[in-house]
């Protein structure tokens, strides 16, 4: 057989091993279970771009927030009851800041002196709480049984602090099998300065062999109004065997009430989050 024939032959095979195998996961049903790896660290790049309007007074004030931050999470052990103690750590941050014309930048990897007043006076809060483990149990399914955490972390706006948002962050979990094209719904509170209801539904838009690609939208309630406060849309890639998060993009915008030295003041976010495992 000549060298062409011979590679029409192989071409045509390849490409009807790609339909075959494409064929089979499209019907493949899969459960998304938490199933970390033992001692092995996963290292994330986290990319937040925040812009606030509030208002005080009358006074309309506008703050942009650009974070990047490296984090990583690490399964310690498998308990008896079949639950994960992991902790994630937040490495590294770089911040931009821009409040009313005034600007702030701040580097974790840059000594007090090198940065701007401002900033140096940031540097002993952040301190706190970078490198340092914050150590929680989970269940495959997502559900957080404890946590061991310093509340002035969330209060410093950084992510994965608090109970609420590690179970937001693990909330495509489900132990219901699931193929192309199902959906299944998803309720969680989100607290930080403020309490957020939020209420949406998963699309199972692809299962292959590794990887599971999701797709959430949601609407945002207050906590005491029944009245839609925003929307949410996150796409993201799953590890099959892990139940890790491999790549997530999140836009969220929601209008609601912070209450702060006695006063209520209301407050327009805009957030889109990148998270990309490394």
């Amino acid at each position: 057989m000549k060298l062409n024939k011979i590679a029409k032959v192989l071409s045509v095979l390849f490409i009807f091993t790609l339909i075959v195998s494409s064929s089979a996961f499209a019907g493949k049903k899969t459960k998304l279970l938490l199933n970390p790896e033992i001692n092995k660290a996963v290292k994330y790049e986290l990319k937040m771009v925040v812009g606030t309007l509030s208002t005080v007074n009358g006074q309309v004030s506008a703050m942009d927030q650009n974070l990047t931050l490296d984090m990583e999470m690490n399964c310690k052990e498998k308990n008896a009851d079949g639950n994960f103690v992991m902790s994630v750590i937040i490495n590294d941050i770089d911040m931009e800041m821009d409040a009313n014309g005034q600007s702030i930048n701040y580097s974790s990897k840059l000594k007090a002196e090198e940065l701007s007043p401002m900033a140096a006076q940031m540097k002993p809060m952040i301190d706190k709480f970078l490198g340092k483990p914050v150590e929680f149990v989970i269940s495959p399914e997502g559900k957080v049984i404890s946590i061991d955490s310093d509340d002035s972390n969330g209060a410093m706006g950084m992510p994965f602090q608090s109970k609420s948002q590690l179970e937001g962050l693990f909330n495509y979990l489900t132990a219901k099998e699931v193929k192309k094209g199902d959906t299944y719904k998803v309720d969680y509170t989100e607290s930080n300065q403020i309490e957020l209801l939020i209420k949406g539904e998963y699309t199972v838009e692809k299962i292959g062999s590794k990887d599971v690609d999701l797709l959430f939208k949601a609407d945002t309630y207050t906590d005491d109004s029944e009245k839609k406060a925003g929307i949410m849309n996150n796409k993201l890639s799953v590890d099959r065997n892990t139940g890790m998060i491999k790549t997530s993009k999140t836009n969220w915008q929601y209008e609601a009430i912070v209450k702060q030295a006695g006063m209520e003041i209301p407050v327009d976010v805009e957030m889109e989050m990148t998270m990309t495992q490394k």
